[in-house]
């Protein structure tokens, strides 16, 4: 597309942390925004949302609440939000003072056999979490279907978090505490931010990284039992 000028700029995601599009788009000077950010102190257009923030926040939730052992059924670790969220993960447990439960990351693709298949081996483990984050709602769906064949009850047994509230979460049994990100703010901030590096705008400029909003659903056991 560069060196054939097929289009006049560029749109992608599925960041990698070292990622080989963004250093020969930016050292050609072609117009590109990103869905993400690369792990490099490169300057250029992105959208992004603060991954490290929400895994923070989410952790800290449930360790709040009494867990100490909380599992992380994250994306594939060659992306660069995937680590993102292992460092707001590991952050969350190193403020309230606790080892981070690095052994419960479970990395992989977003499937809701992945949320499955790692929720049955998780739980199975002689240590097992005692609550969950999960990338998005369809690795949850997976989580729940194996806390349901294991006869564990969400809110009582196993506390769960989700990302990328997509309405679908308010209708799991029991609905799901999840990060709402809007998409559609994305999606147009994209499109702007392209059309601006197109007409030469810096793109020092043409950077945007949200927080999503927490859309609580479940108390996540906040003042209940304590799990040590």
């Amino acid at each position: 597309i560069v060196d054939q000028s097929a289009a006049d700029g560029l749109i992608f995601s599925g960041v990698l942390a070292d990622d080989p599009r963004i250093d020969m788009l930016f050292e050609s000077g072609f117009p590109f925004v990103s869905l993400g950010r690369c792990r490099k102190p490169l300057v250029y257009a992105h959208v992004d949302v603060d991954n490290e923030w929400a895994a923070f926040t989410a952790t800290a939730r449930l360790i709040a609440g009494g867990h100490e052992r909380i599992a992380l059924i994250n994306a594939d670790r060659r992306l660069s939000y995937a680590l993102d969220r292992i460092d707001g993960f590991s952050r969350a447990f190193h403020e309230a003072g606790l080892a981070a439960s690095i052994d419960l990351v479970a990395d992989g693709d977003l499937s809701t056999r992945f949320g499955r298949d790692s929720a049955l081996r998780l739980l199975g483990l002689p240590n097992p979490p005692t609550a969950l984050v999960c990338i998005n709602e369809s690795t949850t769906l997976g989580v729940l279907s194996a806390l349901g064949s294991l006869e564990r009850r969400v809110g009582v047994d196993v506390d769960v978090i989700a990302y990328d509230d997509i309405n679908v979460s308010a209708y799991f049994t029991p609905p799901i505490t999840t990060f709402y990100q809007p998409i559609e703010l994305l999606g147009r901030k994209l499109g702007e931010f392209l059309l601006r590096r197109m007409a030469g705008e810096d793109p020092a400029e043409l950077a945007l990284v949200s927080r999503p909003e927490l859309i609580g659903r479940q108390p996540d056991n906040l003042g209940g039992r304590n799990r040590s």
